[in-house]
């Protein structure tokens, strides 16, 4: 959960005119019962204040508390804090200090702004609130938000031409593209491991290229040795490499696969390891965006991911990081698929959890033949999305899933089927629901990829309960759909191979 922070200029006139402005329109903008300092000090709430007006009198007030703001003018956004010293740590705008107590409660409160004849100009209610979250203005309403959490809406370019591959198969596309770059190489991922990779990334920082590196600080199961020692040489050629990590992580996971380099992206489905990006295990997919404005977009949620507080330096992260081992598969498959150059109409970036989800909804109840799903795992029976299936399902929608029986997903992803199937039985709905088993092919199944009507491909990082992504319109849907069907079908000798007009790939964090 994300939002950037964006600097407000409020104008401050200390000691202004007298006076009381009745009737002002004044909105409670954000509240923090909660923050990060012990004890919950430097609590605030936000007021916006639109047209220059002086706040002499003025009183906020909890279920327990009053305090006075000062004689002061403000225009525009302003924070307003028993203590303002620890607040001014804590926010963008500019600092009021109050006269009095002001307590909100973590667990719950309601908040009243008064003008100084007593006059009501706003009230909030909120419920319990977690450490750091803040409540955000929407509507008449408050909603809780992440410190940091970005708000980014879905955004279009026209690219013409991408290129798709799969995992294992294309293993060669990521290393080609990172081969690239000749002035900025941006990488973000969960684990970087790859020695191929890491070499790479070396060879163009060597070469003067500007490489950027960003990682998860504290995945499942803790860092590896192999990842501390492969960050320790990219500190040691001089890349700049940071990990999300600490008390005021904005996601619990930092889990994107991508690249930027120079005018051009790689969105995938696959980590920066041999399984993943060296082909020595998983099946994925992934789509190369050759376009200044959508890389230029994605270079964007680098910086914003890269830059807030819970961003780490590597050498300051390095100092904790104790390392467990770890070991990486060394097999090889046979390539059937090879990475093909197709035409689209648009590539869209879809940030998660900004838009993913209303995104993905769209997208289902937008199908009128077919949706067919390829994920690694789908968190329980309840996720959302099955049902946003099954009710495609139940207009005519032909709905295939396809789930990793690997055993470290094998027991949630069965009940999973188990449900769907029976809810598909009952009411004799087109799902089909297959684990797939290793293969000749690849050793288990890690996509996080939807096709709808084989004309919008999701192509990303997202595990059907987290991420981010990338939409791209018409082309690439044969191809990808041309893969599923192969791994589908694999069990009882079919690989048909479809007549998809389209694509929608959608990729991500």
């Amino acid at each position: 959960m994300r939002l950037r922070l964006v600097a407000t200029i409020v104008l401050l006139a200390l000691g202004s005119s007298a006076g009381v402005v009745t009737a002002v329109d004044v909105t409670i903008a954000e509240v923090a019962p909660n923050p990060v300092p012990a004890d919950n000090e430097g609590e605030f709430l936000v007021l916006d204040v639109p047209s220059e007006t002086n706040v002499s009198g003025w009183t906020v007030e909890d279920d327990h508390h009053v305090a006075t703001l000062p004689n002061v003018t403000i225009d525009g956004r302003v924070a307003v804090s028993a203590r303002p010293s620890l607040t001014e740590l804590l926010v963008d705008e500019p600092v009021l200090g109050l006269d009095g107590q002001f307590r909100p409660a973590a667990d719950g409160d309601r908040l009243v702004v008064r003008d100084g004849s007593g006059t009501r100009l706003d009230a909030v209610s909120y419920g319990a609130t977690p450490d750091g979250v803040r409540w955000h203005r929407n509507g008449d309403g408050m909603v809780p938000r992440t410190p940091g959490q970005t708000d980014l809406e879905p955004t279009a370019a026209d690219v013409g031409t991408v290129e798709a591959f799969v995992f294992p198969d294309g293993a060669a596309t990521p290393d080609a593209f990172l081969a690239s770059a000749d002035e900025r190489l941006l990488v973000a991922g969960y684990e970087l491991t790859d020695p191929a990779v890491v070499a790479l990334l070396v060879e163009r920082a060597d070469a003067g290229v500007d490489v950027r590196v960003l990682v998860d600080g504290q995945p499942v199961g803790g860092q590896t040795t192999t990842e501390i020692e492969a960050l320790d040489r990219l500190i040691e050629a001089d890349v700049s490499v940071r990990v999300l990590a600490g008390s005021r992580d904005r996601f619990r996971f930092h889990h994107p696969k991508y690249a930027v380099a120079d005018d051009r992206a790689i969105v995938m489905s696959e980590n920066w390891k041999r399984a993943g990006t060296g082909g020595a295990s998983s099946r994925g997919w992934g789509v190369v965006v050759a376009d200044r404005s959508f890389s230029d977009e994605l270079a964007a949620v680098f910086h914003a991911d890269a830059t807030w507080r819970d961003s780490v330096a590597w050498e300051r992260a390095r100092l904790d990081a104790d390392g467990v081992a770890g070991g990486a598969p060394n097999r090889t498959f046979t390539a059937h698929h090879q990475s093909v150059p197709v035409v689209v109409e648009s590539a869209e970036l879809v940030v998660a959890p900004d838009a993913a989800e209303p995104r993905f909804r769209e997208l289902i109840a937008g199908a009128d033949e077919s949706i067919d799903v390829q994920q690694v795992r789908i968190a329980d029976p309840d996720f959302p999305l099955l049902d946003a299936l099954v009710s495609a399902a139940e207009r005519g929608v032909s709905v295939r899933i396809q789930l990793d029986a690997s055993w470290y997903v094998a027991e949630e992803n069965r009940a999973v089927a188990a449900a769907i199937e029976e809810r598909a039985s009952t009411d004799d709905l087109p799902v089909e629901v297959r684990l797939v088993e290793p293969t000749d092919r690849f050793e288990k199944i890690h996509t996080k990829g939807m096709v709808v009507d084989e004309e919008a491909v999701v192509v990303g990082s997202m595990n059907w309960n987290n991420v981010s992504l990338v939409e791209l319109e018409s082309g690439i849907s044969s191809y990808l759909v041309w893969s599923f069907q192969w791994d589908f079908h694999a069990e009882d000798g079919r690989s048909s191979i479809p007549n998809g007009e389209g694509i929608a790939a959608i990729c991500g964090r």
